[in-house]
Protein backbone atom coordinates (compact mmCIF):
# COMPACT_ATOMS: atom_id res chain seq x y z
CA UNK A 1 0.00 0.00 0.00
CA UNK A 2 2.98 2.19 0.91
CA UNK A 3 4.15 2.38 -2.79
CA UNK A 4 0.32 3.28 -4.17
CA UNK A 5 0.55 6.36 -2.41
CA UNK A 6 4.51 7.44 -3.21
CA UNK A 7 3.14 8.00 -6.63
CA UNK A 8 1.57 10.82 -5.24
CA UNK A 9 3.87 13.16 -3.79
CA UNK A 10 4.41 16.73 -3.61
CA UNK A 11 7.50 15.99 -6.32
CA UNK A 12 5.23 14.06 -8.71
CA UNK A 13 2.39 16.08 -8.59
CA UNK A 14 4.05 19.18 -9.31
CA UNK A 15 5.63 17.09 -11.96
CA UNK A 16 2.76 16.34 -13.57
CA UNK A 17 0.63 19.84 -12.68
CA UNK A 18 3.78 21.92 -14.70
CA UNK A 19 3.98 19.26 -17.49
CA UNK A 20 0.04 19.89 -17.55
CA UNK A 21 0.03 23.62 -17.23
CA UNK A 22 3.17 23.89 -20.24
CA UNK A 23 1.14 21.67 -22.53
CA UNK A 24 -2.18 23.91 -21.76
CA UNK A 25 -0.08 27.01 -22.72
CA UNK A 26 1.33 25.47 -25.89
CA UNK A 27 -2.44 24.71 -27.03
CA UNK A 28 -3.54 28.01 -25.93
CA UNK A 29 -0.67 30.18 -27.63
CA UNK A 30 -1.12 31.85 -30.63
CA UNK A 31 -0.89 30.28 -33.80
CA UNK A 32 2.10 31.20 -35.44
CA UNK A 33 2.65 29.85 -39.22
CA UNK A 34 6.18 27.28 -38.70
CA UNK A 35 9.30 27.21 -40.36
CA UNK A 36 9.49 24.63 -42.64
CA UNK A 37 12.58 22.99 -45.45
CA UNK A 38 11.42 20.37 -48.22
CA UNK A 39 14.08 17.58 -48.08
CA UNK A 40 13.59 17.57 -52.26
CA UNK A 41 12.69 14.06 -53.58
CA UNK A 42 9.96 12.71 -50.64
CA UNK A 43 8.45 16.30 -49.67
CA UNK A 44 9.02 15.82 -45.67
CA UNK A 45 8.81 19.03 -44.04
CA UNK A 46 11.31 19.68 -40.85
CA UNK A 47 9.58 21.85 -38.21
CA UNK A 48 11.42 24.46 -36.45
CA UNK A 49 11.57 23.96 -32.58
CA UNK A 50 9.16 25.32 -29.79
CA UNK A 51 10.50 28.45 -27.88
CA UNK A 52 11.53 27.97 -25.08
CA UNK A 53 9.08 29.06 -22.20
CA UNK A 54 10.51 31.00 -18.91
CA UNK A 55 8.43 29.42 -15.96
CA UNK A 56 9.22 32.16 -11.91
CA UNK A 57 8.44 29.35 -9.42
CA UNK A 58 8.11 31.46 -6.00
CA UNK A 59 7.61 29.62 -3.11
CA UNK A 60 6.15 30.86 0.50
CA UNK A 61 9.32 30.44 2.11
CA UNK A 62 12.51 29.64 0.09
CA UNK A 63 14.46 27.17 2.03
CA UNK A 64 12.28 24.77 3.39
CA UNK A 65 12.27 20.92 2.15
CA UNK A 66 8.89 20.73 1.17
CA UNK A 67 9.52 23.62 -1.28
CA UNK A 68 12.76 22.44 -2.23
CA UNK A 69 11.35 19.14 -3.45
CA UNK A 70 8.80 21.31 -5.60
CA UNK A 71 11.59 22.93 -7.06
CA UNK A 72 13.56 19.82 -7.77
CA UNK A 73 10.64 18.17 -9.32
CA UNK A 74 9.95 21.34 -11.57
CA UNK A 75 13.68 21.46 -12.68
CA UNK A 76 13.61 17.67 -13.86
CA UNK A 77 10.50 18.27 -15.45
CA UNK A 78 11.99 21.38 -16.95
CA UNK A 79 14.75 19.88 -18.51
CA UNK A 80 12.55 16.60 -19.74
CA UNK A 81 10.36 18.83 -21.56
CA UNK A 82 13.86 20.66 -22.79
CA UNK A 83 12.09 24.03 -24.25
CA UNK A 84 11.78 25.51 -20.40
CA UNK A 85 13.53 27.97 -18.56
CA UNK A 86 12.74 27.82 -14.62
CA UNK A 87 13.65 30.34 -12.22
CA UNK A 88 13.41 29.25 -8.62
CA UNK A 89 13.12 32.28 -6.19
CA UNK A 90 11.35 32.69 -3.15
CA UNK A 91 11.90 35.11 0.18
CA UNK A 92 13.78 33.48 2.36
CA UNK A 93 11.82 34.62 5.51
CA UNK A 94 8.23 34.29 4.08
CA UNK A 95 6.96 37.82 3.53
CA UNK A 96 4.01 38.45 1.50
CA UNK A 97 5.46 41.71 0.54
CA UNK A 98 8.23 40.13 -0.67
CA UNK A 99 6.59 37.72 -2.84
CA UNK A 100 4.86 40.67 -3.91
CA UNK A 101 7.77 42.30 -5.50
CA UNK A 102 9.68 39.51 -6.82
CA UNK A 103 6.30 38.80 -9.03
CA UNK A 104 6.13 42.09 -10.15
CA UNK A 105 10.23 41.85 -10.87
CA UNK A 106 9.14 38.95 -12.70
CA UNK A 107 6.42 40.67 -14.38
CA UNK A 108 9.29 43.26 -15.72
CA UNK A 109 11.79 40.81 -16.59
CA UNK A 110 9.01 39.24 -19.24
CA UNK A 111 8.92 35.59 -17.90
CA UNK A 112 5.92 33.85 -19.53
CA UNK A 113 4.45 32.00 -16.56
CA UNK A 114 4.51 32.63 -12.84
CA UNK A 115 3.80 30.57 -10.67
CA UNK A 116 3.20 31.63 -6.92
CA UNK A 117 2.33 30.15 -3.53
CA UNK A 118 1.05 32.81 -1.87
CA UNK A 119 1.26 33.71 2.05
CA UNK A 120 -1.45 36.28 1.89
CA UNK A 121 -3.12 36.37 -1.09
CA UNK A 122 -4.60 39.61 -0.27
CA UNK A 123 -1.20 40.66 -0.81
CA UNK A 124 0.22 39.25 -3.69
CA UNK A 125 -3.49 39.57 -5.58
CA UNK A 126 -2.86 42.94 -6.89
CA UNK A 127 0.67 41.99 -8.19
CA UNK A 128 -0.73 38.91 -9.70
CA UNK A 129 -3.22 40.69 -11.32
CA UNK A 130 -1.13 43.66 -13.12
CA UNK A 131 1.39 40.53 -14.24
CA UNK A 132 -1.82 38.70 -15.58
CA UNK A 133 -2.70 42.83 -17.40
CA UNK A 134 1.20 42.16 -18.91
CA UNK A 135 0.03 38.86 -20.43
CA UNK A 136 2.33 36.67 -18.33
CA UNK A 137 -0.01 33.43 -17.35
CA UNK A 138 -0.34 33.63 -13.38
CA UNK A 139 -0.68 29.97 -11.13
CA UNK A 140 -1.08 30.19 -7.75
CA UNK A 141 -0.41 26.61 -6.29
CA UNK A 142 -0.64 24.96 -2.76
CA UNK A 143 -2.54 27.82 -1.84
Amino acid sequence: MKHCFSLLSPRHLLRGCLIAWILFLSACGPSTPSETTETGADNQAVVAPKETITIALIPKKKGLPYFTSCASGAEAAAQELGNVTLIYDGPTDGSPEKQASMIEQYALKGVDVIAVSPNDPDVVAPAMRKAREKGIHVIAWDA
